[in-house]
């Protein structure tokens, strides 16, 4: 009877000691949480308002193997990214701090902490859902003309050139109804007659001639969504005349003023929303004629006009009104 008291005694007491031994597993946890985590994550790798936008249409899985003694040991980063946001990720896991490691039976144990980057994109809905009419156009824009034009000389020029075509580009800011624009054209024309060439020319090629400027706009509003625009710039011009000996061009140039008329015709209104902002593009069909004075090379005076149709497009921000609340 004593002795089997005794045995179940002991018994109890083996119990009792064996469910005080924690036989749970508790993973690996960052000492803010996971949302500290993600933040120092953040700081850490420099992740940009432009790079969470990415994010956001691709997850980034991220896995971190942490030691018994809750250091970072191996960084794995999977997702489709680009291969600086990879590298500044994972350069960040090793300044990040220590974390509370895993621990199984009471004991701290190496595992595997897993989380996914990725964001909602707050700004950008909040954007979406304002209320348009609180905003309206900033008051400055950038700008872009490109298109094809025929033309004529009048001049001494006309001695050598006959009809000729070609294309231009532009690009400037536009800023309270005034565009200031750097022009380029590039063209080619009829030939009538031969250059008199320097005795170092060994073969000609006139039939290429191109010029550049800068420019000073107006706009003047004359319906809704139509205008006409006149311009006037200054810049250079050049024909490429011909080969020298040395294997490089001759060629004749000079100043070259000119003047634009252009009637604007607006087709299109676009609304777009960015991250964090609301721009305004306007899309243009516009005709125009063009008059340029060659003032240079003997052979190359005149003047040169033309006319054609070039696509021109604006980006404007868009703005609170100041009257609006926020």
């Amino acid at each position: 009877m004593k002795k089997s008291f005794f045995t179940a005694l002991l018994l109890i007491n083996l119990v009792a000691v064996s469910a005080q031994v924690d036989s749970s597993y508790y993973a690996a946890k960052y000492p803010t949480g996971q949302e500290g985590f993600i933040r120092d994550m953040e700081a850490f790798a420099r992740i940009t308002n432009l790079e969470k936008d990415t994010i956001t249409r691709n997850d980034i899985k991220v896995t971190l193997r942490i030691l018994e003694s809750g250091e970072v040991a191996e960084v794995s980063v999977l997702g489709d990214l680009n291969h600086s946001l990879k590298q500044r990720i994972e350069a960040a896991a090793e300044k990040i701090y220590h974390f509370v490691p895993a621990t199984r039976n009471g004991l701290a144990v190496e595992s595997d902490f897993n989380t996914t980057l990725s964001y909602d994109l707050f700004l950008y809905r909040r954007m979406w859902n304002e209320d348009l009419s609180l905003y309206e156009e900033s008051k400055l824009a950038w700008s872009m003309d490109i298109g094809g034009y025929v033309g004529g000389f009048e001049g001494e020029v006309s001695k050598v050139y006959g009809l000729n075509g070609g294309m231009l580009f532009g690009m400037g800011a536009v800023c309270n109804n005034y565009i200031i624009n750097f022009d380029f054209g590039l063209g080619g024309a009829k030939k009538y007659s031969d250059f008199d060439f320097p005795p170092e020319v060994i073969s000609e090629s006139n039939n290429v001639h191109f010029y550049y400027g800068i420019s000073l706009s107006k706009i003047i509003d004359v319906k809704p969504n139509q205008s006409i625009r006149t311009k006037i710039g200054v810049g250079g011009y050049s024909i490429n005349a011909g080969l020298i000996s040395e294997s490089n061009l001759y060629r004749l140039n000079g100043l070259d003023i000119y003047g634009e008329l252009a009637y604007a015709y607006e087709f299109a209104d676009v609304k777009a929303y960015g991250y964090s902002k609301i721009t305004k593009s306007k899309h243009y069909i516009t005709p125009f004629i063009q008059v340029h004075s060659w003032h240079g090379d003997e052979q190359s005076k005149g003047l040169l006009f033309s006319g054609g149709v070039k696509y021109s497009f604006e980006s404007y921000g868009m703005v609170k009104k100041s009257n609006s609340d926020w």
